[in-house]
């Protein structure tokens, strides 16, 4: 259920999961933020935070931030 997997959000292992779930989702299988945010079980307009905060990670992964 959507109120289960806001809770598992809150540690840091499913955050970074989800985080790497939304960006997989939106910018590989180029799916609409809307439908990401379905298939995570997220509350609508909570994506675009999170692809933003997935994308920052990448960045700092790849040291281009």
């Amino acid at each position: 259920s959507p109120l289960r997997m806001r809770s598992r959000m809150r540690s840091s292992s499913s955050r970074r999961s989800f985080l790497r779930a939304m960006v997989r989702s939106i910018c590989i299988e180029a799916a609409p933020l809307q439908a990401a945010e379905q298939a995570l079980g997220l509350r609508r307009r909570t994506g675009k935070a999170m692809l933003k905060q997935g994308l920052a990670a990448l960045a700092r992964h790849y040291r281009l931030a």
